[in-house]
C-alpha cells in the first residue's frame, strides 16, 4: 500500500513557495499530460542493485513477515504465489499511457526472478488489473494510502458493495488468482508511477509493509520508489521452485533460508525490531495529534525507543525527522534545523553514504538552511543528495532539490547557474507533476518573479 507523500519541509518558511494546494488537484477531470524524463547523469544506476547486507537467517525472517502478515494485522495462513503466468494490464485509458513504464518494471522483475512468469498485456482485464477510482472515495476507505490492491477482479463500484468488501480478506484465499490495484483518477504522473512500482511488485506475493525495513519499498515511508536489491531478492526467493504454494509459515521460512544461503549476501544480522509497535504508535501520535503537549511527549518516547539496542538502524534519524515536522508545525525554524541536523547525523552514523533516507534528510535540512540564508551549507547538502535521488530513481525528491538549488543560487547572485538550474527544475516538474499541472505553472511564475526565466517563451 503506497502511502501519501508528505512535503512539510519543502514548503517551509519561504514566501515564494507555492501553497500545498497547487500539488493537489482534486477537481481535475482530465489526465495530466506526460513528458519524457529529462536527462540526469547517473540516473537509475542504483535501481535494483543496492547491496543486500543481511544474512540468510535475517532475510528469511523478513520473508516470513512479508508473506504471512499484513500491515493491518491480518494473518495469512499459507504461502501465496502465482502458479500460472501472471499478466498485468492498465485498464483505464489514462493509465494506458504508462505502459512503457510498466514494461520497464516487468523487465527488471523478470531478470531478477527468472522463476516468475510475468508480463504486461493490453486490454481491460488481466490477472493483475490496475484501475482508476475517485480519489475522494478512496480516501474515505483508506485515508492514509495513495493506492491499494485487493485479491479479486472487481470494478470500483463492485468493491464498494458490502459483499465485495467482506470478500476481500487475504486469509480467505488459497492462491493468487486475480488482483485489482486501485489508483486515484487523474493523479500526478509521479503518483501513478509510484503506485505501479509498489503495488505491482507487492501483488506478486510480498503483500506486507514493514516499517523497520530501510532498504525496501515494502515500507510506507516512501524512501525508495523502485524495487530495491532486497525486494528483488525476496521475489527471486519466493519464485524458487522449492517454495511451494500453500506452505505454512515455518515450512516457507525454512525453505527460504535454504534458498538464500546460495545468494551472495552480506554478513550482517538485521536488528530484530523489538520496539516496533510502540515506536510506530508514538510517531503516529506525534504526526497526527492536535495537542502539542501530547505530540512532544510522543516524540520523546519515539526518540528514547529509537536509541535502544532493539531499534532498526534508521529509527533514530526518522524520529528526529518527525520531531522537525512537529517543530515546523509550531513555527519554530531554529528547532526544525536542530532536529534535522540530529537526523542527518544519526543517519550518517547508521546508514551508507548513498542511503536514500540520508539523502532525504540532507535535502530537507538544506531547504531549511536556505530559508535561514545559510546558502553555502544548504547547497553543499543538496549536492550530496541529488546524485543519490537520481541514482535511485527518486524523481519527486530530485525535482524539489533542483528547485531549491535554483533559489539558493539566485540568492547568492549566481544568476547564470540559477537560471540553468531553474530550467532543469521545470523540465523535471513537468515529468513529475504533468505538463499542464498547477504545480508547474506556479513554479514557472516563481522563477519569472525571481528573474531567472523570461515571462514569455
Amino acid at each position: 500500500m503506497r502511502a501519501a507523500f508528505a512535503i512539510f519541509s519543502l514548503l517551509a518558511g519561504c514566501a515564494t513557495t507555492p501553497p500545498q494546494s497547487v500539488y493537489k488537484e482534486e477537481s481535475r477531470s482530465q489526465p495530466q499530460s506526460l513528458t519524457e524524463r529529462p536527462f540526469y547523469s547517473g540516473y537509475g544506476e542504483a535501481i535494483g542493485v543496492q547491496p543486500v547486507h543481511w544474512t540468510a537467517r535475517s532475510i528469511a525472517r523478513d520473508f516470513d513477515r512479508l508473506m504471512f502478515q499484513t500491515e493491518w494485522g491480518e494473518s495469512v495462513p499459507r504461502l501465496l504465489k502465482w502458479e500460472k503466468p501472471a499478466t498485468i494490464s492498465l485498464s483505464t485509458p489514462e493509465l494506458a499511457s504508462y505502459r512503457p513504464f510498466l514494461d520497464d518494471l516487468v523487465t527488471r522483475i523478470r531478470n531478477a526472478a527468472p522463476g516468475l512468469d510475468v508480463s504486461a498485456t493490453g486490454g481491460p482485464n488481466a490477472d493483475i488489473t490496475l484501475r482508476s477510482a475517485p480519489r475522494t472515495e478512496m480516501d474515505e476507505i483508506a485515508a492514509n494510502a495513495l493506492c491499494f490492491f485487493i485479491p479479486h477482479d472487481v470494478t470500483w463500484a463492485e468493491f464498494k458493495s458490502l459483499d465485495a468488501r467482506d470478500a476481500a480478506g487475504w486469509s480467505q484465499i488459497s492462491k493468487l488468482d486475480k488482483i485489482t490495484v486501485f489508483i486515484p483518477a487523474f493523479a500526478a504522473p509521479h503518483e501513478i508511477r509510484s503506485c505501479i512500482l509498489e503495488e505491482v511488485t507487492q501483488a506478486l506475493g510480498p503483500g506486507n509493509d514493514l516499517r523497520y525495513l530501510n532498504d525496501s519499498i515494502f515500507n510506507d515511508d516512501n524512501a525508495h520508489v523502485w524495487p530495491t536489491g532486497f525486494d528483488l531478492l525476496i521475489l527471486r526467493t519466493l519464485y524458487n521452485d522449492t517454495l511451494r504454494n500453500g506452505l505454512n509459515s515455518d515450512e516457507a521460512t525454512l525453505e527460504a533460508r535454504s534458498v538464500l544461503r546460495s545468494e551472495p549476501l552480506g554478513g550482517l544480522t538485521r536488528t530484530i525490531d523489538l520496539i516496533g509497535s510502540k515506536y510506530d504508535t508514538a510517531l503516529m501520535i506525534a504526526e497526527n495529534e492536535t495537542d502539542f503537549v501530547l505530540r512532544k511527549q510522543a516524540l520523546q518516547t519515539a526518540i528514547s525507543l529509537a536509541k535502544t539496542q532493539g531499534a532498526a538502524p534508521h529509527r533514530l534519524g526518522e524520529a528526529y525527522k518527525t520531531a522537525a515536522f512537529v517543530a515546523f508545525e509550531a513555527n519554530d525554524p531554529d528547532r526544525v534545523v536542530d532536529y534535522l541536523s540530529k537526523a542527518e547525523l544519526a543517519h550518517a552514523r547508521a546508514l551508507a553514504a548513498n542511503s536514500v533516507h540520508l539523502a532525504r534528510v540532507r535535502s530537507e535540512l538544506a531547504i531549511n538552511l536556505i530559508n535561514l540564508e545559510n546558502h553555502d551549507t544548504g547547497l553543499a547538502l543538496l549536492e550530496l543528495a541529488e546524485p543519490v535521488f537520481a541514482a535511485n530513481g527518486s524523481d519527486w525528491q530530485l525535482t524539489h532539490a533542483l528547485r531549491w538549488r535554483a533559489i539558493a543560487l539566485s540568492q547568492l547572485g549566481r544568476w547564470a547557474e540559477a537560471s540553468g538550474t531553474a530550467l532543469e527544475a521545470l523540465d523535471w516538474a513537468r515529468y513529475v507533476y504533468g505538463g499542464g499541472s498547477r504545480a508547474v505553472a506556479s513554479w514557472r511564475q516563481e522563477f519569472v518573479d525571481i528573474g531567472l526565466i523570461p515571462a514569455s517563451g
